[in-house]
């Protein structure tokens, strides 16, 4: 997402960290309940599975939103 958000924008969160089909499929279900019923369409996007170019992409355009957390111990 570049150039601010608007109403029809996208949010793309970025997944750090190895996680394994089990644990990207919880994941997966997690947000789509987070999102649910928000209007707005999403993609996770995972690090591990980015070229180390389209990484920097990413990590140059981040925008950390309040009430949005890492957390490496629950997955």
């Amino acid at each position: 997402a570049r150039e601010g958000f608007k109403s029809h924008s996208e949010v793309e969160f970025l997944v750090r960290g190895g996680l394994d089909t089990q644990a990207r499929a919880k994941l997966e279900r997690a947000v789509a309940a987070a999102m649910h019923g928000a209007g707005i369409a999403y993609d996770l996007i995972y690090a591990a599975d980015l070229a180390p170019e389209r990484l920097k992409e990413f990590e140059r355009d981040l925008v950390q939103a309040p009430g949005i957390r890492e957390n490496r111990d629950q997955t």
